[in-house]
């Protein structure tokens, strides 16, 4: 009998290790999923033009001069340095004044490519140069067959004096993790090259460190070969509006659907 309680309890404490390490798998699962997908959320914050004005934390705005290269021939007053950088970079102001948000604000596509007609049709009424760059790890093509095939979007567009040099460009980094392996983030990323190029886009690719990916990624920082411009390799072919259906409540744009909206935008 002392047996049997004894292997009762044991299979009592077995379950009970085995259910705290599905709990503890589930946790960082879910967090490793939200970090690779960008899908955290993180609302844009309005500013307001007295806060436009406020004067950037001064260890921020060095920062920013050694990040972007800055000439001092560029630095406007101290009172609208949050504002300049926020229009002509994209920084957000509150990042600028040292608060603890990221350099740039929130953007995602992520099984809403349709949301990508509004945001480029703005930017096509703000601005006259626009590009789409598409980063990839370094040496890594994108192709199904390799274990690390990935892409992250940076949209740019070009701010200030057509003539000024270097050339300055307000980036929105979009922040998700396009998994190559994955048929569902592989058309969509496609699809929103595919619009991009009809909205007037020029179509880029880049490449980055894996450093250099997390922080894109956060929507922190820009890595050093998309901050030098010019692209690294020819992006143009990925761009397509072919579609596919998928399970577990992923609906992708069909083509037809890319298509209505296009003529709809007059970007066919």
């Amino acid at each position: 009998m002392q047996w049997m309680a004894w292997s009762i309890w044991g299979a009592l404490a077995l379950c009970f290790l085995l259910g705290i390490g599905l709990v503890l798998y589930s946790r960082r699962k879910q967090g490793q999923e939200q970090a690779r997908k960008g899908v955290a959320e993180r609302p844009e914050v309005s500013i307001s033009p007295a806060a436009e004005r406020a004067e950037p934390d001064a260890r921020r705005w060095q920062e920013l001069v050694s990040r972007f290269d800055l000439s001092i021939e560029e630095w406007p007053a101290p009172a609208d340095r949050c504002s300049w950088a926020h229009q002509v970079l994209g920084i957000q102001p509150d990042w600028l004044r040292g608060a603890p948000v990221t350099l740039f604000p929130f953007l995602t596509f992520h099984n809403r490519v349709e949301e990508s007609f509004d945001f480029l049709r703005q930017l096509r009424q703000q601005y006259d140069q626009r590009r789409l760059i598409v980063v990839r790890p370094a040496g890594v093509p994108l192709r199904e067959d390799y274990y690390h095939a990935c892409a992250i979007l940076c949209f740019a567009a070009r701010t200030g004096d057509n003539n000024s040099h270097p050339p300055r460009w307000r980036y929105f980094p979009v922040n998700v993790l396009w998994d190559w392996g994955y048929a569902p983030e592989q058309l969509q990323c496609c699809q929103l090259l595919a619009i991009a190029r009809q909205a007037g886009c020029q179509l880029e690719g880049s490449e980055a460190t894996p450093d250099e990916l997390d922080l894109l990624l956060e929507g922190q920082g820009l890595p050093a070969a998309l901050l030098q411009g010019g692209s690294l390799w020819n992006a143009e072919p990925l761009a397509s509006t072919a579609s596919g259906s998928f399970g577990g409540g992923v609906r992708l744009m069909t083509q037809e659907e890319i298509e209505t909206r296009l003529r709809q935008e007059g970007w066919d």
